[in-house]
């Protein structure tokens, strides 16, 4: 199967912390990717790479095929196939959920209001969210506003989704309601990169986990080998510890 995205090399520095130190990696059309790692290890500038919202010192990234990092890319473009859902969900406030889906199809994809209201609510259906239309971010629940931040990138049609640690702003009990949407995303086909932290979404959905540590990937397998027979003495120390605090 084709790989859909590819980084070869890629480094970033914040004037003289060196956050990404020669990351590579290939991801196949369909395939989830999780991406494990300590906090303030470099995963989130990783994603943000990705798709360019932040610019790489070095190395090059390809999205199906285009490469993004070309100075004569056309980014906007290339990025409009990526989806992205952050840690924080980043809607329009004054917006309500229909618009707040509807806006990039408008402005963006130039789509109709009529077309892209059609195509929102089919989106929002998906998820769950068909009764808060009218409803805005405000009036929302923690997890339904990621659900409703879910929506406006499926939206788009994008061609792989990008998460950056999507429930760790979401009290516990509505985590599942995220996670159950992005498993309902995987089940579809959607490729996607996904850093959490979130240990049964990596072994029930995950088909790679990745793991991430000072600025690069040092161990990666299937779920089953990963989590039992992890090769790295710090992959094996970060489970040990995520564990821990998961059942704490």
């Amino acid at each position: 199967m084709q790989n859909i995205v590819v980084v070869k090399d890629l480094h970033h520095s914040f004037g003289e912390l060196h956050v990404l130190q020669g990351v590579n990696i290939e991801v196949k059309k369909q395939e989830v990717v999780v991406i494990l790692g300590p906090s303030g290890s470099g995963k989130s500038t990783f994603l943000r790479c990705v798709n360019l919202l932040v610019n790489p010192d070095k190395g090059r990234v390809w999205v199906d095929g285009e490469e993004i990092t070309d100075p004569d890319a056309d980014v906007a473009r290339i990025r409009s196939t990526v989806g992205m859902v952050f840690q924080q969900f980043n809607l329009f406030p004054h917006m309500d959920a229909i618009g707040n889906v509807m806006e990039g199809l408008v402005t963006v994809l130039g789509k109709s209001k009529d077309e892209a209201r059609e195509l929102a609510l089919d989106e929002l259906k998906k998820v769950g969210l068909e009764d808060k239309l009218s409803a805005f971010p405000n009036n929302l629940s923690g997890g339904q506003q990621q659900r409703l931040a879910i929506a406006r990138a499926l939206a788009m049609k994008p061609k792989v989704m990008l998460f950056d640690e999507p429930t760790s702003a979401l009290d516990p009990e509505l985590i599942a309601e995220v996670l159950d949407a992005m498993k309902d995303m995987a089940d579809q086909g959607m490729t996607m990169l996904v850093v959490t932290h979130e240990l049964d979404f990596a072994k029930r959905v995950g088909q790679r986990i990745c793991m991430f540590d000072e600025g690069t990937f040092i161990e990666e397998g299937d779920p089953e080998e990963f989590f039992s027979r992890p090769k790295v003495e710090r992959t094996r120390k970060f489970l040990r510890q995520i564990t821990w605090e998961t059942d704490s």
